[in-house]
């Protein structure tokens, strides 16, 4: 049991992560597109890159106090590992 939990749990949090990282690209993007003044799409643009940098910096955090250590992966060793 607790073998799939782990992975499971991983899933979760990349799955919130990733759609919390998306929100913020979307105001990004929009606000890029809005009828704002250069100066509003700025401080738009800014505050949203501000909250992806905190999101990432919490999950970090997370990961450390877990004992986990960044490590570069080949994207294929991922989605083979994935299909198996």
């Amino acid at each position: 049991m607790e073998v799939f939990a782990k992975p499971d749990l991983a899933a979760s949090i990349a799955i919130a992560v990733a759609h919390d990282i998306n929100d913020e690209l979307t105001v990004i993007l929009s606000s890029l597109n809005a009828d704002l003044t250069p100066r509003e799409k700025m401080i738009a643009v800014e505050s949203a890159s501000l909250r992806c940098a905190l999101i990432t910096r919490r999950l970090q955090t997370y990961a450390s106090r877990r004992g986990n250590a960044c490590a570069r992966v080949p994207l294929q060793t991922l989605l083979e590992q994935d299909a198996g």
